[in-house]
């Protein structure tokens, strides 16, 4: 045991000793460094004394070139060389006056007049430096001296030799010119000069050349640390030596490397530093030593004999183990209170051990009923374990369990430590059921009868696990769609903004050829306005649709259609940009290939992605559209038919890898984001296509091959499952002209058509665009209007916008089928509003979102003119009679077949069986009871009005429901008359149902 006394007195050396030291550093850096710096900024003032110096040589140097050079005399001496002037006034004792070695009268062009060179001290002629035989290259500086009509002076190096320098410009006395050319004066920086100056700055002074590669180390390694920020460099001469040095750089005059200047200086400064510092030292070390001993002599006395007596009396009362003995501390300070603390820890330690019993037991018991499973164990078997563990490996006794193998439970190799020192770590368990959990454990170790011991805390995660891992993979979805999406909305930018330009950019032409009368130029401006338009809308549409599908609010209109009709339509409108790709476009379709019955816009909006694609992806290739039929047991019979269209498009265009086509057909992604820029594209052509191929009950499959080509195949059903009412089989002819037969009767008089809405564009445009022989087209600007002029003007078909101010669309298109007199007229929903439901619940005939194809538009308003006038000279009448109470439903019969015996009334108990004799032929009029099995009357009403035709036919409700207003308001919507049972007399009823019948003949 290492004793207290030693302990102290190591620690109170080592203390002192630290801070001894401490203080000598502290001295060091504090005294020497400011020595130091005392003593480089001594030698740095002294250096830029040294530059003064030689600033103040060369200056007077100038002072003199520039004395002879702007004077009389030397004007005329350079006009007229008289040597007279040289052996007057430039005699060798003035040049050894004024210490010049050098002197030169050098004309504007560069022609030496006169040039001599001499000792500065006895005045012998030495030769001309070569440097200094001509002006051009560098020494043309001291020409532009003339030019500019001032002075240059500074060093130069001539020969390895450093040289003051000073030139003037040739000039009158007055200072006047043109000057007549450039007088140089020098003097050699020789081994005179320096010593001069060093006399002078009284250190000594050497002077270096930049570019001489023998040069000192110290100057070589001074040089290397100059630079703009220390134009002077200040560094010890060696470590041992006693002199500092401070080291100056002067460029050559003329550009190129000059001179290093280096003054020694004794380091006296230093030295008294050091000096003080020893003395320092000494004193502190004294002072030390001084403190220790009456620090050690305190502590003994007053600390460490009190604690020694203190540990004695505690080991005695430990060795005998009589806890009722106290220590026994004289004095009133902090170890008399550590030995009171001591008592009063003896008084709890009996109290102690009482609690520890207590504690133990109620420990136990929490462990026996705790929910979680405890485990102890030493590494090779289980010791204990509690009911709950039992309970989790599948044994209703734990006792079974003791002495079984452990390893399920040990810690695995990764594992975290949490901050009581236990581990966490998970681990697979396999009950003996077969099943696997996953447990997460923390383990902790502890010492049981002298052994080391492991206690474990198992739960059970396995619900946790599952619920994170979905979370995982949904969160991943989630991002790579938001990355995915950000790309598209880049790409999208680019898409919509080229258009856009072109719209703009030919609009402003347009108006200036207008505004300067070049109607020629005209034509063509607007046709790509207009193909720009249609690209735009292009983009917007697939847009539209995508959100639809994924809103579930896309609709699919199924109606008969010809294939190779719409297929040569798609190729012709390719033909454009397959000419421009320089590809051969070839149409195959088999002659057994005639009519379908889809969505035709969907089917056609499909094939011209994929050929377009196609198109675009091929140069210098060929692109082949073939469509043949397909026989499929599994296809649902339809008409007899019991086949599948198949359209194929190939190409030789630059093909897909495999990793391309897995994301081919993911929204917001191009197969290859690097064409973006060669190729555009928005990537929602074939993940719409794919959307909208599945919605027809088809499928769309794709090979490709890079560098060979690729080739889409779509697959839909001639005959849908979804078309219950088979519409009569149609020529080719037929189809293509959509018109009813025989309506040449009807044509003879001109059609009366209502455009109510509130854009005057679209009003001015729309009559201009449906400019017909046979139609005439009256406007309203609002629906208040639109109301009147519809009940004034009675017209063939009403196209009603939905967003107007006032009187919103809904509201007209209400008020409209509320009145008797306005019901029967037909009406097209022209809007941007996407709410299909709400018009087709109001009685709307065809809802079309704007901007619309203006073909489709012509083509849906001849179709509604032509089938009014169809049903109008058509004699039978069908009525339908939808209700489950037998009795009720053979009075209303029984009542309508009294007055009218040549109608046929059809019956039905539910509205599922009312729909299908719907959907095989459209009665006339309709009766209706809500309160129907199955299908109820609200449901039925809105399965109705998705049918073609079902928004027009006239219905009459007939409930013994009470309804509330909202209720009322909205069947008002849908039905021409609500009749409460037991409340209409059988002639009321009758009345009412012929009205709706006459309703629907007007249609």
């Amino acid at each position: 045991m290492t004793s207290l006394r030693a302990t102290t007195l190591k620690a109170v050396a080592a203390a002192l000793t630290a801070l001894l030291a401490l203080q000598v550093l502290a001295s060091e850096f504090i005294i020497g460094r400011s020595f130091r710096e005392l003593e480089e900024r001594s030698v740095r003032n002294t250096m830029q004394q040294t530059l003064r110096t030689l600033r103040n040589e060369i200056d007077a140097l100038y002072g003199n070139t520039k004395d002879y050079a702007a004077w009389d005399a030397t004007y005329e001496f350079a006009m007229q060389r008289d040597l007279d002037y040289i052996d007057t006034h430039m005699t060798t004792d003035a040049l050894i006056n004024t210490r010049i070695s050098y002197v030169a009268f050098v004309t504007p062009s560069g022609d030496i007049v006169y040039t001599r060179r001499q000792s500065s001290i006895d005045g012998q002629t030495l030769p001309i430096p070569a440097d200094l035989t001509s002006f051009d290259g560098a020494n043309a500086l001291f020409l532009q001296v003339a030019a500019r009509n001032e002075g240059i002076s500074g060093v130069i190096v001539v020969n390895d030799q450093p040289m003051l320098i000073a030139a003037h410009p040739i000039l009158t006395s007055a200072g006047s010119g043109p000057p007549r050319g450039v007088l140089i004066m020098g003097r050699d920086f020789d081994a005179a000069e320096i010593e001069r100056m060093s006399n002078i700055i009284g250190y000594s002074l050497s002077l270096f050349l930049v570019n001489d590669a023998s040069a000192a180390p110290d100057v070589t390694l001074a040089r290397r640390l100059m630079n703009d920020d220390t134009p002077i460099v200040v560094r010890p001469l060696s470590f041992a030596d006693d002199h500092i040095a401070g080291y100056a750089q002067i460029d050559d005059l003329r550009g190129g490397k000059g001179i290093v200047l280096r003054i020694d200086m004794p380091r006296d400064i230093l030295q008294y530093g050091l000096s003080a510092s020893r003395y320092y030292l000494l004193i502190l070390l004294l002072v030390t030593g001084a403190f220790a001993a009456v620090i050690l002599t305190l502590i003994e006395r007053r600390i460490l004999a009190r604690i020694i007596s203190l540990s004695t009396q505690v080991a005695q009362i430990g060795r005998v183990g009589n806890h009722q003995e106290r220590v026994a501390l004289s004095g009133n300070d902090e170890i008399s209170q550590l030995g009171d603390a001591i008592n009063r820890m003896l008084n709890d330690l009996a109290q102690s051990a009482q609690r520890l019993i207590q504690s133990e037991a109620r420990y136990r018991q929490l462990v026996e009923i705790s929910p979680e499973a405890i485990i102890v164990h030493d590494n090779e078997q289980i010791i204990y374990i509690n009911p709950a563990g039992a309970r989790l490996l599948g044994y209703a006794d734990s006792s079974r369990l003791i002495g079984s193998p452990a390893a399920p439970f040990l810690p695995t190799a990764l594992h975290n430590k949490t901050d009581d020192g236990a581990i966490r770590y998970e681990r697979d368990l396999t009950l003996s059921n077969g099943q696997t959990v996953t447990l997460d454990l923390i383990a902790a170790p502890f010492v049981a009868d002298g052994a080391s011991v492991w206690q474990v805390v198992a739960h059970n995660i396995t619900e946790r696990k599952q619920t994170e891992e979905a979370l995982r993979n949904a969160r991943d979805w989630a991002e790579e769609a938001s990355r995915a999406k950000s790309r598209f909305l880049a790409n999208m930018s680019h898409e919509l903004r080229t258009p856009l330009t072109t719209i703009i950019g030919y609009a402003d032409l347009i108006t200036l050829a207008t505004q300067q009368g070049e109607f020629n130029r005209i034509r063509d401006d607007i046709t790509r306005v207009r193909n720009a338009g249609k690209h735009l809308l292009a983009i917007i549409n697939d847009l539209l649709d995508l959100s639809k599908i994924e809103a579930g609010r896309m609709e699919i209109h199924i109606a008969p259609f010809s294939v190779p009709a719409l297929a040569e339509e798609v190729v012709a409108s390719m033909d454009l940009l397959a000419q421009t790709r320089r590809n051969t476009l070839i149409l195959t379709i088999d002659p057994t290939v005639g009519v379908m019955h889809s969505d035709d816009v969907r089917v056609r909006q499909v094939l011209y992605n994929l050929v377009h694609n196609a198109c675009k992806f091929t140069e210098d290739g060929v692109v082949t559209v073939t469509i043949a039929r397909s026989a499929l047991e599994s296809t649902v019979h339809v008409n007899g038919h019991s086949a599948r269209i198949v359209f194929t498009i190939s190409d030789t265009g630059i093909g897909m890898t495999d990793d391309q086509m897995a994301r081919l057909f993911q929204e917001f992604t191009q197969a290859d984001p690097t064409t973006m820029r060669k190729y555009g594209g928005t990537g929602l052509g074939l993940a719409l296509s794919r959307h909208l191929v599945r919605m027809l009950g088809g499928d769309i499959t794709v090979t490709s091959k890079p560098g060979v080509g690729t080739t889409f195949v779509v697959t839909l059903p001639e005959n849908p499952a979804q078309v219950a009412e088979p519409a009569p089989e149609l020529s080719e002819g037929e189809v293509l002209t959509a018109s009813a037969p025989d309506t040449t009767r009807h044509q003879e008089r001109k059609r009366l058509i209502l455009l109510i809405d509130d854009d005057p564009s679209v009003r001015d445009l729309l009559p201009r665009m449906l400019e017909r022989h046979d139609l005439h087209i009256e406007t309203a600007a609002d629906g208040a209007s639109g109301l009147e002029l519809a009940r004034l003007l009675m017209p063939d078909l009403i196209i009603l916008d939905i967003l107007m101010p006032a009187i919103d669309g809904w509201t007209v298109l209400r008020e409209l089928k509320a009145s008797s007199e306005t019901a029967a007229i037909p009406v097209i929903l022209l809007t941007i509003a996407d709410d299909t439901r709400s018009g087709a619940l109001l009685g709307a005939a065809e809802i079309l979102s704007k901007p619309t194809d203006l073909d489709r538009l012509e083509r849906r308003i001849r179709l509604l003119l032509d089938k009014r006038a169809t049903l109008t000279d058509t004699g039978e009448r069908r009525v339908l009679i939808i209700e489950d109470d037998d009795a009720v439903r053979e009075y209303l019969r029984r009542a309508l077949a009294r007055e009218h015996s040549d109608w046929t009334i059809l019956e039905a108990s539910d509205g599922q069986t009312a729909l299908e004799q719907c959907k095989t032929s459209m009665p006339d009029s309709i009766v209706l009871d809500l309160m129907l099995p199955g299908m109820d009357g609200i449901q039925f009403i809105e399965a109705l009005r998705l049918l073609p035709n079902g928004c027009s036919v006239p219905m009459i409700i007939v409930t013994a429901k009470e309804l509330t207003p909202d209720e009322r308001d909205h069947l008002h919507r849908s039905a021409i008359r609500i009749l409460h049972k037991g409340t209409f007399h059988c002639d009321d009823f009758v009345h009412e149902v012929r009205t709706a019948v006459a309703t629907y003949a007007q249609l």
